[in-house]
């Protein structure tokens, strides 16, 4: 699709530019990738502040976001009750 779509512009006059340029050699790595057999995958980690007092777990779930993104990690809250679901996999971490 990239080429016929370099090729349309190129027919037109129209100019390729340095982000055409990136974007096909985006996609060009990708191809390289996937026909190599590394598929798309997106990891995922959960974590639990838990800590005695309603006061301790504020200024934990304060400091959480920060020391997330100093680590480049981007957060979602979950609402509901995921304690059933996610105890399996629980490991308790000390300060």
């Amino acid at each position: 699709m990239y080429v016929t779509d370099a090729e349309r512009r190129c027919r037109g006059g129209f100019v390729s530019t340095a982000r055409h340029q990136r974007e096909s050699e985006v996609l060009t790595r990708r191809e390289t990738e996937l026909a190599a057999g590394h598929a798309s995958l997106r990891y995922s980690g959960y974590l639990t502040v838990s800590v005695p007092g309603e006061e301790e777990l504020v200024a934990a779930c304060d400091a959480v976001p920060h020391a997330a993104g100093q680590s480049r990690l981007a957060l979602r809250r979950l609402s509901g009750d995921q304690a059933p679901s996610t105890m399996a996999g629980v490991q308790p971490v000390t300060a």
